[in-house]
C-alpha cells in the first residue's frame, strides 16, 4: 500500500522523532558513562588489593541513529514536491518511529533510560 503525505507534515514528524531519539541517546550515554566509571572503580579497588582481575565490560555502548533522521530530513528539505508518496514500510519507520534498527537500539540504549522511550 502507498499513501501520500504533505511534505511539511512529514518533516515535522521526523524532526520531532529525531529530537526524541537524540535526547534518549544523550541520557543513555550519561548513564553508560556513570556505570563504566563505577565498574572501573571496582576493578581498580580489586587491583589495589592485589586481586587478579579480568577487565572486560559487558555494558553495551548506546547507539545513536540521529544520522538516519538527518538523512531523511535533508531529503525532505531538498524535495520540490509538496506531497511525498510513502510505502507501508516508510510509514512504519518515519511516522511510527519503528526503524529496522529499533530492536538493537532498545537493547543497547534504552536499558540506560529506565524504560523511558519518550
Amino acid at each position: 500500500m502507498q499513501t501520500n503525505v504533505e511534505r511539511t507534515e512529514l518533516l515535522a514528524i521526523l524532526e520531532k522523532n529525531r529530537e526524541k531519539h537524540h535526547d534518549l541517546y544523550l541520557v543513555a550515554m550519561e548513564q553508560w558513562r556513570d556505570q563504566v566509571v563505577e565498574e572501573l572503580s571496582q576493578f581498580t579497588d580489586r587491583l589495589m588489593k592485589g586481586d587478579k582481575v579480568l577487565i572486560r565490560s559487558r555494558l553495551p555502548v548506546p547507539e545513536d541513529h540521529t544520522d538516519d533522521y538527518d538523512t531523511a530530513i535533508q531529503m525532505l528539505k531538498l524535495s520540490v514536491d509538496d506531497t511525498i508518496e510513502l510505502s507501508e514500510h516508510d510509514i512504519e519507520e518515519y511516522v511510527m518511529d519503528r526503524w529496522g534498527w529499533y530492536a538493537s537500539f532498545a537493547a543497547n540504549t534504552l536499558r540506560y533510560t529506565d524504560g523511558r522511550q519518550d
